[in-house]
């Protein structure tokens, strides 16, 4: 992923050989899978335990801003409880320049600096940070729901500060599916086989 624009450097490229990692990880073994809903870049991941299934919903908020980019992800526990880990470590120059700064913000949000970036993460409140010289270049965040329980993660990048309030991730989905429902009026959404 680039950002905050298309062309700019990536943030996450361990998908190409680069450092990076946004991810999510149950802890029992899992088999996983995954799809776009239809008619969008909303990705849906899924891992059967052997506890359960959890769901993860990612997608870029639609419509997007100039100089912003606000990458959304919803977990849940779809059945049986969930226990894992959210990893965020991203780093810029495919893998020069790691996480700086590292802070809480006024409401309990995560801040950092990368490169000529703002990073501002929600939803994660309880996350640790960690790192060599005690600046930091990861946050770690154990996930444990719940049957039904969800855990709404938001992160923000900006060119210059961040200085709006976080988004508030029910808004920014709805928007996002509205957005994306539009966008792609013509679309066939059905659920399952063909």
């Amino acid at each position: 992923m680039c950002a905050p624009r298309w062309h700019d450097d990536a943030v996450f490229a361990a998908l190409i050989g680069g450092g990076g990692p946004y991810a999510v990880t149950p802890a029992e073994r899992f088999v996983p899978g995954g799809v776009y809903e239809d008619g969008s870049l909303i990705w849906r991941s899924r891992w059967v335990t052997r506890g359960g299934i959890v769901e993860c919903r990612d997608a870029p908020a639609f419509p997007g801003e100039t100089g912003r980019l606000v990458p959304l992800r919803r977990i849940v526990a779809r059945e049986g409880p969930v226990r894992g880990q959210v990893v965020l470590q991203p780093v810029t120059g495919y893998g020069r320049e790691p996480m700086r700064e590292m802070r809480r913000g006024a409401s309990g949000e995560w801040r950092a600096r990368l490169g000529g970036l703002a990073l501002r993460w929600s939803g994660a409140e309880d996350a640790r940070p960690a790192g060599e010289g005690g600046d930091g270049c990861r946050f770690t965040l154990e996930l444990d729901l719940a049957e039904g329980q969800r855990r709404d993660l938001v992160l923000e990048w900006g060119a210059g500060p961040l200085r709006t309030p976080t988004v508030d991730p029910g808004r920014a989905w709805a928007a996002t599916e509205r957005a994306w429902a539009s966008a792609v009026p013509g679309a066939r959404r059905h659920r399952g086989g063909p």
